[in-house]
């Protein structure tokens, strides 16, 4: 392949070796220079910007070996840190790729410019892109015009932390949603360099659909280097309006481009979707011309679209993907608002855990508060806080409770609580005290909180419960499940409590069973992947769903594996509904793969057919009659025949398709919250009996609880409504 680049490589070698005479390599210069920019052809120089004044000055060296792309052509620069680019019909960008150790001093683009004489980037050290651990940080799905405090929070982490980049990964969404990241969500106002990936709603009106995206953030595919991992940023291929460029545009600058990347080096890409959810990762245009990326090394797939936090192991690959909830205001799976810290180590090990937004110096004492403190069997106060700050990790926490002595440590159980215990021969019974805390942060900053508690005559975790409905609540025990249990509700029978529990973007996913008297774990179970909703028991047996599409039966008794079965999840969304048992039989997944299993041994009764898509939904499938009721956000309300699975009828006016709340029964009458009402419907037949509009967005996760006078509600952003059930005037709140 014929190198068009007369400073690289070759060419370079055979020109010093030709003992030209000077005048004879002026002149074959000043008459090569007219014939390069007539053929539209982009050069420039890379080099240290050691002032960081973004222009090159005398003194400031070039860099060698960086990589340069016109969007379709690859070149590394000199010993002189030159280039020279051919250009194609559709280059509009000069890009570079960012090497390990270093940002640029303006953009690692420049608009290509007919009348532009050469195209010169700055490099400026920058340790935290030099590691051999990098860490950086993922936002998605954002779709907002409006700061109304999440990016403070995440911009003064990647200060206090270190962090290499941060990567958009799509869904900027529209006009508003571009422009405004585009002025304030960049590496001047963040601190650390930003990337984009175009998702399906930023490819906007315009002469083409990446128009705005380009004059916000540049070029819709390139690459970056950061520690010995290779990043690619790839774009949405179809969106709201349509791109200029292609899939095959992609594939073949991909190509290129990694044909130059060290073969020892990690790599890991960033799109707004899934590539699949298979193991083997091949991004091609034919069945001739395809990249399997497994052979450059793919670590990691990092992308958003789904709205929610997932976490694939792509079978025997080695390779795992990423997906996150929007920083700003969480997840369709309810995750709250968090943005992913990934670690990558150089042998391309690569982890995450969420970071939650908005918290600021937060803290709270479970115990003790108040008249709310436990002593364990050998009479010692149970200190447990849980405290968080969005800004930086706690390294330490402290109490003293006044005239008590020193101030002690309290030891890390999570991320959230750490806990200790207090010898309280000392401490009178019934009277007051104070107790204070003191919160270190891995920044350095500080904060303090003070409680007053009383132990009780009868605090000891031993007292039998007596009768609940005589005594006001007390607490009992404290135990740190070691995860968290999302919206999965606590189930109790028989003097045991069973509660899912997960780790977001980890394998600590488990059920567990723990003493009701006491909290003592009487057992666990190992899930493969997260149960993020509704366990049910029945006849002795739990069951329960994980993200996965994985159905279990356990014994609620020992905890041991009855029957596991897999639905035969290939396709998005991942199932974060809640099954639910009737009648011995368990209905559970989603879509296509919503199924009715036998409770005794697992087999398969029926599978639905009849619909798919939607965006998932955190509501809990519900029994009325002869139909079961089944939803997709974003899509319709279903309702099935129990025996056969058939669909009996699907509704989505009025807001219903907006669904994502459990449906209430109350006198044979469905009630649910719609996008902005309060609906009544028949479950048998669909018909709506009455459509409530409400001044409120009721785009909520949480069930209508309906009594004989009231219909009491939860509201996106206005708290709890209780309305009159007979009347549709304005609520109570």
């Amino acid at each position: 392949m014929m190198n068009l680049n007369p400073f690289y490589s070759t060419s370079v070698r055979k020109w010093n070796n030709h003992r030209l005479p000077c005048r004879r390599i002026a002149l074959t210069l000043i008459l090569l220079l007219p014939l390069l920019s007539s053929s539209g052809q982009y050069r420039g120089v890379v080099y240290h910007d050691l002032n960081m004044n973004r222009k090159r000055d005398a003194g400031e060296k070039g860099m060698s070996g960086v990589a340069v792309s016109d969007g379709l052509n690859v070149v590394l620069t000199d010993r002189q840190g030159a280039f020279l680019l051919p250009g194609t019909t559709e280059t509009r960008f000069i890009r570079i790729t960012v090497p390990s150790g270093y940002k640029t001093s303006g953009n690692f683009y420049i608009k290509a410019d007919s009348l532009k004489s050469g195209y010169d980037f700055g490099l400026i050290p920058f340790p935290a892109s030099g590691k051999k651990n990098v860490r950086f940080l993922q936002l998605a799905d954002t779709e907002t015009g409006y700061d109304f405090g999440w990016t403070g929070p995440i911009r003064d982490y990647a200060a206090n932390e270190e962090v290499s980049f941060i990567i958009h990964t799509g869904d900027i969404c529209y006009e508003y949603g571009l422009n405004f990241h585009g002025s304030n969500v960049t590496a001047e106002t963040m601190g650390v360099p930003v990337y984009y990936c175009v998702g399906n709603h930023d490819l906007v009106k315009g002469n083409y659909g990446e128009e705005l995206f380009e004059k916000n953030f540049g070029p819709a595919f390139y690459s970056f280097d950061a520690g010995n991992t290779h990043f690619i940023v790839t774009p949405m291929l179809a969106g709201d309006y349509k791109p200029s460029y292609t899939k095959e545009d992609v594939y073949r600058w991909m190509k290129n481009d990694l044909q130059l990347v060290d073969p020892s080096k990690n790599l890991v890409v960033f799109n707004h979707n899934l590539l699949t959810m298979g193991d083997e990762f091949t991004y091609g245009i034919s069945e001739t011309e395809q990249i399997n990326l497994g052979e450059h090394n793919l670590k990691g797939w990092i992308y958003g679209h789904w709205h929610s936090n997932y976490f694939i192991r792509h079978g025997s690959s080695g390779i795992v993907s990423f997906c996150s909830a929007p920083p700003n205001k969480g997840g369709i799976d309810h995750s709250v608002s968090n943005f992913p810290v990934y670690e990558i180590e150089g042998d391309g090990n690569i982890t995450a855990r969420p970071r939650y937004n908005y918290l600021i110096n937060h803290f709270a004492a479970v115990s003790p508060s108040g008249h709310q403190a436990v002593t364990d069997e050998q009479g010692r106060l149970l200190i447990s806080v849980n405290t968080y700050s969005t800004v930086s990790p706690t390294q330490a926490v402290e109490f003293r409770i006044e005239g008590m002595g020193k101030w002690a440590a309290l030891s890390r159980q999570s991320d959230w609580n750490w806990s200790g215990k207090f010898e309280t021969q000392n401490i009178n019974r019934g009277v007051p005290y104070m107790i204070n805390f003191r919160i270190r942060l891995r920044n350095g900053d500080a904060f303090s909180s003070v409680r007053s508690f009383v132990i009780t005559p009868d605090a000891s975790n031993k007292k039998p419960a007596g009768d609940s409905l005589k005594e006001p609540l007390q607490l009992k025990w404290i135990v740190n499940a070691g995860a968290g249990a999302g919206i999965c509700s606590p189930v109790y029978q028989g003097g045991t409590l069973y509660v899912a529990v997960y780790e977001d973007f980890g394998t600590n996913n488990k059920i567990i069973a723990l003493e009701g008297a006491t909290g003592e774990l009487k057992w666990q179970f190992m899930t493969d992947n997260p149960v993020k909703n509704t366990i049910s028991l029945s006849d002795g047996h739990l069951f329960a769903t994980d993200e996965g599409g994985i159905a279990y039966s356990i014994d609620a008794g020992n905890g041991d594996l009855a029957w596991k079965k897999n639905l035969g999840l290939s396709t998005f969304p991942l199932p974060v509904n809640g099954g639910v048992v009737h009648e011995g039989v368990y209905y559970c997944g989603y879509g296509n793969y919503l199924s009715a299993l036998d409770c005794q041994d697992g087999h398969l009764i029926w599978k639905n057919e009849s619909w798919n898509g939607g965006e998932g939904t955190t509501s809990t499938m519900k029994v009325c009659g002869n139909t079961l009721i089944a939803g997709a956000n974003w899509r319709a309300l279903y309702g099935h025949d129990l025996q056969s699975g058939a669909k009996k009828w699907e509704v989505s006016s009025d807001g219903i398709r907006f669904c994502n709340g459990t449906a209430a029964l109350f006198d044979d009458t469905l009630f649910f919250a719609a996008e902005r009402a309060i609906i009544r419907m028949d479950p048998a037949t669909r018909s709506i009996y009455k459509v409530n509009p409400v001044p409120y967005d009721m785009q909520v996760a949480s069930t209508l609880l309906v009594t004989d006078m009231m219909i009491v509600t939860g509201t996106s952003a206005e708290g709890l409504a209780a309305w009159d059930r007979y009347s549709s005037g304005e609520p109570g709140r």
